[in-house]
């Protein structure tokens, strides 16, 4: 398949309803676990998801039988193992040290297994809408383990929108769509349009209550926003959608500048090396000269805590009250399903 037919050919994806209700019934587990447990989304959940997932894309993009079988079988085993690779300490060891021999570290083992999945099974299909939902998959796999790994989101986070991806690739048959624009891009668009108006509204409104300073040379920003809107909306491309989502973006971006330093204070709580946990994200701004002493990583995980209790670190600046960003994933899917990409429909062309 050529790569027009993968951008204008409008691709409908098999088992689109059960589909969309893994995909609505997984996110909101992980929506639930995310608000009630501290934003601690359980492993074996997360890797079920995404086994579940997997499953589907595979069963789901081969319209003949004759491989089914064979095929479930493998699928089946991919699931089981994605659920006991979070509960069996020893599976998890095992897979540890076989990954460790070819120069694999423990933290990468699991990004490193996804994407040996991702691109393995397309030896077996060769569809074009499977080969177009594993390239997605694993493009939003690659590049949100990349921001994990800088302590910019959660694990979780990666985890849930790879299984949207796979789960949905292409808006449902009854959206309407100009062409084959990934479900899971809209699904971020919209969530972090909603989750800006969050931070607006709650976040900045809250700092400024307790009368927090602000760096208020970057509202000088605000000019240029007004040009770039100015020429939006006179170029006639663009409806009112469009003009909205890109002033939310912009504005928090400029009041997020204005409160960088308060807010980060506000969201953030020094805490004993022995209380921290697990992907606990290091606050670095509120630690300066520790950081760079011991070249501190924002992302703690299991190996850099090891590191850090090596070299009698005592005390660390973490961020404690970062608001969960999972219930966002949820309503911008539930739009995505529903309506299709806002912005796409707010262009006149």
């Amino acid at each position: 398949m050529m790569l027009e037919n993968f951008i204008v050919d409008r691709m409908i994806m098999g088992g689109e309803l059960p589909r969309i209700a893994l995909a609505v019934l997984g996110t909101v587990l992980a929506s639930w676990y995310d608000l009630t447990n501290n934003r601690n989304v359980p492993n074996r959940l997360l890797y079920a998801f995404l086994g579940v997932a997997f499953a589907a894309c595979v069963l789901f993009s081969n319209p003949s039988l004759q491989l089914l079988a064979y095929e479930s079988i493998a699928v089946a085993a991919i699931v089981i193992f994605t659920f006991y690779y979070g509960h069996d300490r020893k599976m998890r060891e095992r897979v540890k040290n076989a990954l460790g021999k070819i120069g694999i570290g423990e933290s990468d083992s699991q990004a490193f297994a996804l994407m040996l999945v991702m691109l393995g099974s397309l030896l077996f299909h060769q569809q074009g809408i499977f080969v177009y939902t594993i390239s997605i998959a694993a493009i939003i796999l690659a590049i949100g383990y990349i921001f994990y790994r800088m302590g910019y989101i959660g694990g979780a986070d990666v985890y849930v929108l790879t299984s949207i991806a796979l789960l949905v690739p292409v808006v449902p048959s009854w959206v309407a769509a100009l062409f084959n624009f990934p479900v899971v891009l809209s699904v971020i668009i919209t969530s972090g349009v909603l989750f800006a108006i969050y931070f607006l509204v709650f976040v900045v409104l809250n700092a400024v209550r307790k009368g927090a300073r602000g760096r208020y040379e970057y509202l000088l920003l605000l000019p240029a926003y007004l040009v770039l809107i100015y020429f939006i909306s006179a170029s006639g491309l663009f409806g009112i959608a469009y003009v909205v989502t890109i002033s939310v973006l912009v504005l928090s971006s400029i009041v997020f500048l204005v409160y960088k330093e308060a807010m980060t204070a506000a969201m953030a709580r020094k805490i004993p090396l022995s209380k921290a946990e697990e992907e606990d994200v290091a606050v670095l701004e509120l630690m300066p000269e520790l950081a760079k002493k011991y070249g501190i990583k924002r992302l703690l995980d299991a190996n850099e805590l090891a590191r850090l209790r090596k070299l009698k670190v005592k005390e660390l600046y973490v961020y404690t009250e970062l608001p969960p960003f999972l219930p966002f994933v949820l309503l911008g899917l539930l739009v995505s399903v529903s309506v299709g990409d806002l912005l796409m429909y707010s262009m006149r062309i």
